[in-house]
């Protein structure tokens, strides 16, 4: 017998007056249906504890647990404890069962409480500078103190001496948080990276770097924390032993000067940590609202190759043909390559020696490389290669010819010297080696080892400042010669991050990419303990990153390996790019057809040198005629707030993140331990999204509003307009996800042959048959008027018509019921080509509904003239549905 709980014990809870908290129980395996006796243990209303039962939920009342099949040998208890009359404060919960006639209690854990904090929850936030003093116990002086409305957030400057003393860290103590209930800090974990802490009660980050803190109050409202990059003085945060906390800046500016942080205060802990950095990007000079051209992002849309797992620095040219090839015999398509480390001349001591690549591993040079991949290959569209910020990882070789064109200097790093370019002829390098690449058919940058400034020796400020020039450097370079296609790599220092952070500026930001930026430390794949954490870090991370002038990169994965599913789906609902790091051969057609789709041309791609394999092969799941894309959201991924304070990698709940494609909302479930858990979902964890508002006076709320498709395990569930509240229980194989699409019912009413009406109930999930699938729902309506007359359908008694209009093709999946009668058949057409019945597959029992798009269906619909675009520059597929109703 296996034993769930949630809330899960060792974590937190935080329940608002008077809401009541909720426990459920979940008895798994259990075939005998003796009386079980469940026991809440629990200091919430006697300090002494007492206990309080559980009632066992019957079948009406009890949902199934969505991964786990047999409901007969599942039971469900639930208690409620009211809170209206418990103190504000903290407490704990444990859980004992017996068998009826069992004299023996077995504690579901000992040693290990769930815990639970009551507070009154703050209704009317005040805005004003005097709010400050209810987050420090500590009063700042009035001098140090600016205060700005922000977005209708609370915000304030502080601001502190920071003398300089030649490289060496100066400390501030501002005195410990009031009424700190839990909280979520980002902090640097090395020179490069950075990564996610939790905690409860006062802060604990001693000995951190922190450059970001998240605290929930006891009032329910959060605060959050950034320190600045200004006046030549980079800031973070720690504390002391006993949760004090400290900004601690170090000044190369040679002369004293002025460290500065931001505090926002508010209710929600997204829209106060945007409004923070909206106002430093307003100190930054660069607050102006930039209007980026998204159509000039299309590469972050194809599925990207990069050769560092597959190859490490040992790769040739002619592994990079292979890899290609071996993808195109199993009928995949990437959109760029990244040639990572490894092709440069670089001496012994790892420093640059030419801007050519090295002639034995590339005797044709780049050049030669690019156009053999261009010539068979010609759905690639970039191509990229690998540099560190100073060329390679220690600088440039003295004795090279780089260093006779260019000014170096001696520098300290550590206990090595090494020799980098001067801040007089930065621009100029990069300006010729990106020059360089560009002649010979680089398209875009992965510029690596970007916090190395603060490798430098403290006391050397001259040439740890040289930072600043480097990062203009390169990012002029970047726009001037690569359209902003560059991923900032191991850039994790707060320098950087406030760098890339601050953006273009406002002017031609109109013609400006956003540049990538890496989320995280690296993919291991051989690492077995990485790839849990590598989840939880990108999710975690994104908190911070999804807010600056750039896309987080959750890094490259491969598509033919033990977690393979567990990497593919969440890069696949992350918002950021998805490239592979495939070897040649070892490839999992499966995965990466789930992430890929084909859409519509009006140029059909034409290949010079077929693949040797037949296109028929039983391998081949897309169309290799028309181009692929992923099916990539256009937000980043964000984890919800049921999670922003919960480590999942150590505590008994499943990692929620959470997503939006339009109108449609996704919540992906990730298990980080090495068991199976059982956790709920409900619509709080999908942050801020509009169509979960009721509108009371919109007639389609009569009867459902949401439908949900669990993409694992195929099953759907339709929560009802009283069900806000109402919790899924989904159970999570070890190391194993579920994505969850959440999508709102359309309702029309109709009228039957025989005069009476009926109600259509149907909702979109999008492509079934992919891990991102609602992302490929443009639009979803009812047809009245403008049905296209080459399908020959028509409204009339007893039908409807109902239009899909996508980005791509593939199994399109709906939530389909009827009231007062039901489907008795339906017609689907592919633009104007009605496809055969069995193409068409509907579960009256589950009211599920499946139309599949098969590969010949693709290519005939795909393949147009110029004059059938719609939306300016894109096709879209047209997927109308005849729905006929007895």
């Amino acid at each position: 017998m296996r034993v769930f709980v949630q809330p899960a014990l060792l974590t937190v809870t935080f329940v608002y007056k008077p809401k009541p908290l909720t426990i459920t129980i979940w008895f798994l395996d259990e075939v005998h249906r003796e009386k079980l006796i469940v026991q809440l243990w629990s200091n919430l209303n006697d300090p002494r504890w007492t206990e309080k039962g559980f009632e066992e939920l019957d079948d009406d009342k009890s949902l199934k647990v969505v991964g786990y099949n047999d409901k007969n040998s599942c039971r469900t208890f639930e208690v409620t404890v009211p809170t209206d009359n418990i103190d504000e404060g903290w407490y704990e919960f444990t859980i004992r069962y017996k068998m009826k006639e069992s004299k023996e209690w077995q504690w579901i854990s000992e040693n290990q409480n769930g815990r639970i904090f009551v507070g009154n929850v703050t209704q009317d936030i005040k805005h004003g500078i005097e709010r400050i003093s209810s987050i420090f116990y500590q009063k700042i002086e009035d001098k140090r103190i600016d205060y700005v409305l922000q977005d209708d957030v609370d915000c304030w400057y502080v601001s502190s001496d920071a003398r300089f003393n030649n490289g060496q860290p100066t400390c501030v103590d501002f005195g410990s948080l009031q009424n700190v209930v839990q909280f979520f800090a980002i902090r640097r974990s090395t020179v490069w990276w950075t990564i996610p802490v939790t905690g409860t009660g006062k802060l604990d980050i001693q000995d951190m770097d922190t450059f970001y803190i998240l605290a929930q109050q006891s009032t329910g409202c959060y605060v959050v924390m950034i320190p600045m990059i200004s006046d030549g003085c980079a800031s973070s945060f720690r504390t002391d032993k006993d949760g004090n906390l400290q900004l601690v800046t170090i000044n190369d500016s040679g002369n004293d000067s002025i460290a500065k942080f931001v505090i926002g205060y508010g209710k929600d802990p997204y829209i106060v940590s945007r409004s923070c950095i909206e106002l430093i990007k307003v100190t930054l000079g660069t607050g102006g609202k930039s209007r980026e051209n998204t159509n000039q992002q299309f590469y972050y849309d194809y599925l990207g190759y990069c050769t560092w797992n597959a190859f490490h620095k040992n790769v040739h040219e002619q592994d990079v043909i292979n890899a290609l090839q071996s993808l195109d015999e199993i009928g995949v398509h990437v959109g760029y390559v990244i040639l990572d480390d490894g092709w440069q001349q670089f001496n012994g001591s790892d420093q640059l020696e030419s801007f050519e690549p090295n002639p034995k591993k590339f005797p044709d040079g780049l050049k030669g490389l690019i156009r053999k991949m261009k010539e068979r290959f010609q759905y690639v569209r970039h191509f990229g290669v690998w540099h560190t910020l100073w060329g390679y990882w220690n600088g440039i070789d003295p004795f090279s010819k780089i260093s006779s064109i260019y000014e170096v200097e001696q520098v300290k790093k550590g206990d090595q010297l090494i020799y980098l370019i001067t801040p007089k002829d930065i621009q100029r390098f990069y300006h010729d080696f990106h020059d360089y690449l560009k002649k010979e058919g680089v398209s875009m940058l992965k510029v690596d080892s970007q916090g190395s400034f603060d490798l430098i020796c403290n006391g050397e400020t001259r040439h740890r400042q040289w930072w600043k020039e480097y990062q203009a450097a390169l990012k002029k370079s970047c726009k001037d010669n690569f359209e902003n296609r560059v991923i900032y790599c191991m850039a994790h220092s707060p320098k950087i991050m406030q760098w890339v952070l601050s953006g273009p500026g406002t002017e031609n930001s109109e013609n400006t990419n956003k540049p990538l930026f890496r989320n995280t430390d690296d993919y291991f794949p051989d690492v077995e303990d990485s790839h849990v954490w590598h989840i939880y870090s990108n999710a975690m991370n994104n908190v911070l990153t999804s807010m600056m002038y750039s896309l987080p990169d959750w890094d490259m994965f491969q598509s033919s390996h033990r977690f393979n599913e567990f990497h593919a789906a969440a890069r696949a609902i992350s918002g950021s790019p998805m490239y592979i790091t495939d070897p040649p051969h070892k490839h999992d057609v499966e995965i990466l057809t789930k992430c890929i789709i084909n859409v519509p041309t009006s140029e059909p791609l034409t290949l010079t040198k077929p693949s040797p394999t037949p296109l028929t092969s039983s391998k081949i799941k897309l169309s290799t005629k028309l181009p692929q894309i992923i099916l990539r959201s256009e937000s980043p991924a964000l984890p919800s707030l049921s999670n922003l304070f919960q480590d999942s990698t150590k505590v008994d709940k499943l990692l929620k993140i959470y997503n939006k494609n339009k109108r449609i909302g996704v919540i992906g479930l990730w298990n980080c331990r090495q068991y199976a858990l059982v956790d709920q979902i409900c619509f709080d964890d999908i942050h801020d999204l509009e169509f979960l508002r009721i509108n009371e006076n919109d007639s389609s709320n009569r009867h459902y509003k949401w439908a949900t498709y669990f993409f694992q395990n195929k099953e759907t569930c339709v929560i009802d307009l009283l069900g806000l509240d109402k919790r899924i229980p989904v159970m999570v194989q070890p190391e194993n996800f579920e994505i969850v699409t959440v999508s709102p019912i359309d309702v029309a009413t109709g009228q039957k042959s025989n005069g009476d009406e009926f109600d259509i109930m149907i909702a979109c999930f999008g492509l079934v048959d992919k891990y991102n699938g609602s992302r490929a729902v443009h639009s979803t309506e009812f047809l009245v008027d403008n049905v296209p007359q080459a399908t020959n359908l028509k409204n009339q008694r007893g039908k409807l018509l109902y239009e899909v209009r996508l980005i791509g093709y593939g199994e399109c999946g709906f939530h389909l019921d009827v009231r007062n009668g039901f489907v008795s058949k339906i017609r689907a057409c592919l633009g104007v080509k009605v496809l055969n019945d069995e193409r068409v597959m509907y579960d009256r029992e589950k009211k599920f509904l499946t139309i599949r798009m098969e590969r010949e269906d693709m290519e005939k619909d795909g393949r147009r003239n110029k004059t059938t675009k719609l939306d300016d520059d894109t096709l879209m597929v047209n997927l109308i549905l005849e729905l006929i109703v007895q």
